[in-house]
This record gives structure tokens, sequence and C-alpha cells, in this order.
């Protein structure tokens, strides 16, 4: 069973997506599949998908199609893995979750990482699209962002003392967070105290650099992503020491 989801582009994905989960099946015909793996176009294919799951493919024979199911003509159009934003923040401007989540959809984007929003109505979020009550993509989320008291990021979990930094990670955990996000004014003691906890919990952090901490100790101290690539251009500069 393929479990990769895909989108046409160019389809009411939307749309046919409502007609599919009635019936339980969506089967899309005369489409050119690209497989990233492979790196060709597979021509005249059809595909079938079964409530969420791509159930087939094939191009040697035809389908037999269910009575009921949706039916949708790809001639001319291409069948790609859904897309994804590695990098949104679905809590500014407050309300405008509703509009952006159907319209990334749209537009092929079928996962999404949040990496800073007010916590509670972003659960809420993650879990409407989960359920299927909020049209979306699937929500990958860091809750609100771990910062030092000098913080100047709206809605931050600002912490003082390692012991904060490590009560943080685990309420952050126990709420539902996906992952750890850490910002750029957290101090060195706090951020290697975040690291040291995210482990502990055995949950994932990301983030900023922050200012006192080098790119190559951040990679050491198991930061998973080093987003804006904040302090990797000094990190790799001939001349580190010195800038």
């Amino acid at each position: 069973m393929f479990r990769t989801a895909w989108v046409v582009l160019t389809l009411a994905v939307g749309l046919s997506s409502r007609a599919a989960a009635q019936t339980g099946r969506l089967f899309i015909q005369h489409v050119a599949v690209v497989d990233v793996i492979a790196g060709q176009v597979l021509p005249d294919m059809t595909v079938e998908i079964r409530g969420r799951t791509i159930a087939a493919m094939r191009s040697d024979r035809p389908f037999r199609v269910t009575r009921g199911a949706t039916v949708i003509d790809g001639r001319g159009k291409y069948l790609i893995p859904g897309l994804w934003d590695m990098h949104v923040h679905l809590s500014f401007p407050a309300g405008a979750a509703q509009i952006f989540l159907p319209v990334m959809v749209a537009n092929g984007i079928l996962g999404a990482r949040d990496m800073h929003s007010f916590l509670s109505p972003v659960i809420s979020l993650k879990h409407a699209v989960a359920s299927g009550a909020q049209v979306g993509p699937r929500l990958f989320v860091a809750g609100t962002a771990v910062d030092g008291p000098n913080s100047y990021l709206p809605g931050a979990r600002v912490v003082r003392t390692p012991d904060e930094a490590k009560e943080a990670v685990r309420e952050l955990k126990a709420a539902g967070v996906d992952f750890i996000k850490v910002y750029s004014s957290l101090p060195r003691d706090l951020y290697l105290a975040v690291a040291s906890e995210a482990k502990n919990e055995g949950i994932p952090f990301v983030g900023h650099v922050p200012y006192p901490v080098t790119a190559a100790e951040a990679s050491d101290a198991g930061q998973r992503s080093l987003e804006h690539l904040t302090e990797v251009d000094v990190g790799t500069s001939s001349d580190e020491a010195a800038i």
C-alpha cells in the first residue's frame, strides 16, 4: 500500500477529497505521476485512493471503477508528492489560520511545521485538522518558543534559570507539542538545560541558534534544525573566532 500523500496541483483537491470521503474511493485517470525517488515522470497512470490512502497505481490495465466512486480525468496534469511548509506561525495574525489552512491544501501543501504560536490555540488546530473538523495540512507544532529573560518574541515561554528551562520542556511536551523550539535570546546555560531535558524526555528540539552558542555547538547538543541558518554564516567562516 502506498502511504505517501499526493496532490494534483491543478485540480480542485478539496472538493475531490470531500466527494471521495463519501464513497470511500477516488480514481485519477490518465495522469502523469512524478516519481521523485526514481527521478522520472510516469505517463498515463491511473491512481486509486481509498479513504486517505493511495491503494494502487498502474498503467498496464484499466481499473474497475467502483460504482459511485469519484473519477478525475488527469490528462495534461501531474500528480506529485504533497508539499511541506517547514516554517509557519499560525497564530499570527490572530484568527488567520482558518483562512490559511485550506489555502495551503489547495496549493498542494499537505504538511506544515508551526514554529511558534500561542500554545492552546495551535494544539486545538492540530487536533481539529487530525480529526477532519478543520481542512488543513497535517500539523507538527512547537507551541510556544522557549526564550530567555531578554526575549523580544511575542508570546514566548520566558525562562530565567536552568530549572525553569527544564520545566518548560516537560510542560510543553505534556501539552502535546511535537518538538521544542529555542529562540535567539536564550542564555547559554539555559539553552544547554533545554537540550539536556529534551534528550531526557525523548522530544526533539529545534529553532534559532541563540547568540551565545555556535552552530557547531548547537549541532553537537542535538538540535535537529537551525532555522534561518542562524549563526551558520559565522560558523562556516574560515576565521570564526575573529568574527
